[in-house]
């Protein structure tokens, strides 16, 4: 008797869908999907044309390549610097010495021309014979030029002799002269340098002081300092390198995670285009119900109200799934309004992973830790140069950097805990997303069954207490249009949770490979 009833209703429904109102078709137009037939690309082609096109990355890697740079420079400059310092030590000792020589000399001339103006030799002079040249006798220094040369019967020669004397001053003050304007011009010069090296090595020393964080130290001893700005750069090139393939695997990361959206919000535009049409078959057979006086006005108007709410909720859907592919072609760098097919991504729901090797991989290849190790091998390098700058174990300098070592330490340490604890959550996520997949196996199909069930029972007109209907507060609605639409709306409730957690799954096992440094690309 049953199933002739629900027979009965089925046939009458039948008869009437020709006549049906317009709303019954009125949106079948809204479910049209693009026409173009969009190339399938999975999800690791997405990511390889991501980064091949991504100009962040290109950035990182320019960046990666002024570092290098840097670090060539960085030990250029560090030859440079002490070669500086030994050509200033030199040019100062030269300075000093021409200073010596050319004042000397000018207190010398000046002396000479004193005992000239006085009459006597300022040096030993020779007298030749005026006619052939010959030698003839000596004017001692110190000896006053008149006796001698009265001495020698040479007296009418005095004026000769002096004007000779004379000569040979104003000879060696020209040429002290010229010493003096060279050494002057030494001495400017000098001094440039010297300026330009004290602001240099100030840039330097604040430059250090500046990434380091130093309050005490304000000097270093020049090859000291010079090691330390290479080290510096080393290390810095070090991490920048490093950084680049961290960088690219967190690109990846994004667009996995772009695709993962997608393919989601695909699948539950899937969904909702099937509870309309369930919605609208069932839209369609309560109208009918109705003209032919089976069922109440109530039906259809609640069931066409329902219909149309999943039409909304499908318009909706249709926006987030566009926006989820915008997303995605941003990231991947390409144009907004390419056709992308998305290709099914397997989740292994038993897939699993030992945690504590994943720690042991992530202390070793994640960035937070090489940085805090880089930047405590730097205040290794800003002991050592405090140290080889003559600073003893009482001076403030010593102590700052001393304390800047226990406190790279720390950082070292913290940087490790942090990751180790970012490691086990990434873990815990995963494994409970796993878990909770599984459970919903069944789920789907009780949810079917149920569906069927309402819907039998709604189209042979009796009723029967269920859970379903008591979850929702609806115990006297059995075998009515609003227990149909309960279990409608509990059905595409399980399908979306479902799907949500496949695409959970899949982004719980990328985040996870990501932060124990497993990089896929």
């Amino acid at each position: 008797m049953k199933m002739k009833t629900k027979r009965i209703a089925l046939t009458m429904a039948l008869c009437m869908v020709l006549s049906l109102p317009a709303y019954a078709a009125q949106t079948d137009q809204n479910m049209a999907t693009d026409a173009s037939a969009p190339k399938p690309i999975t999800i690791d082609e997405a990511v390889q044309l991501g980064l091949k096109n991504n100009l962040l990355l290109e950035k990182v890697k320019v960046k990666g390549e002024l570092s290098s740079l840097t670090r060539d420079n960085a030990s250029d400059t560090k030859t440079r610097m002490v070669d500086a310092e030994q050509a200033l030590n030199r040019g100062e000792g030269a300075l000093q010495n021409g200073s010596a020589d050319v004042y000397g000399g000018i207190d010398q001339v000046n002396s000479a021309q004193a005992a000239l103006e006085s009459g006597v030799a300022p040096a030993d002079i020779p007298i030749r014979n005026p006619e052939d040249g010959t030698y003839l006798f000596t004017v001692p220094k110190g000896q006053h030029i008149a006796a001698v040369l009265e001495e020698h019967e040479m007296s009418g020669f005095y004026t000769q002799v002096v004007a000779a004397a004379q000569a040979e001053i104003d000879k060696n003050r020209a040429t002290l002269n010229d010493g003096l304007y060279s050494l002057e011009n030494s001495s400017r010069s000098y001094n440039t340098q010297k300026s330009k090296y004290t602001a240099s090595m100030s840039y330097a020393m604040s430059t250090i002081s500046s990434k380091l964080g130093l309050s005490v130290i304000n000097t270093l001893d020049t090859e000291p300092m010079a090691d330390l700005l290479d080290l510096m750069a080393r290390k810095n090139n070090e991490i920048t390198q490093y950084s680049y393939d961290i960088y690219k695997n967190q690109i990846a990361l994004l667009i996995q995670n772009n695709y993962y959206d997608a393919i989601k919000e695909e699948k539950l535009l899937a969904l909702k285009e099937k509870t309309v049409e369930r919605a609208k078959t069932q839209a369609e057979f309560a109208a009918a119900s109705y003209e032919a006086g089976a069922k109440a006005k109530d039906d259809m108007l609640m069931a066409k109200s329902y219909y149309d709410g999943t039409m909304i909720d499908y318009d909706m859907q249709v926006k987030a799934y566009h926006n989820a592919l915008l997303e995605l072609r941003k990231n991947m760098g390409v144009s907004a309004t390419l056709p992308i097919g998305l290709v099914e991504v397997n989740v292994l729901s038993a897939e699993t992973y030992d945690v504590e090797q994943g720690i042991v991989s992530g202390a070793k290849t994640r960035l937070e830790v090489k940085t805090a190790d880089a930047q405590k091998e730097v205040y290794d390098g800003l002991f050592e140069a405090v140290h080889d700058s003559n600073f003893i174990w009482q001076d403030n300098e010593y102590k700052e950097a001393q304390l800047l070592i226990k406190n790279a330490e720390v950082d070292c340490k913290l940087s490790r805990l942090n990751v180790e604890n970012a490691i086990r959550q990434s873990y815990e996520t995963f494994v409970a997303v796993q878990s909770a997949l599984k459970n919903t196996e069944e789920l789907q199909a009780n949810a079917e069954e149920a569906l069927e069930i309402a819907k039998y029972k709604y189209d042979a007109g009796f009723g029967a207490d269920n859970a379903l209907l008591q979850s929702f507060n609806l115990q006297g609605m059995s075998g009515t249009i609003m227990e149909v639409i309960a279990a409608d709306e509990n059905l595409l409730s399980i399908q979306e949770k479902i799907v949500e957690l496949k695409n959970g799954c899949n982004l719980a096992k990328a985040k996870y490979l990501n932060d124990i440094g497993v990089f896929a690309y």
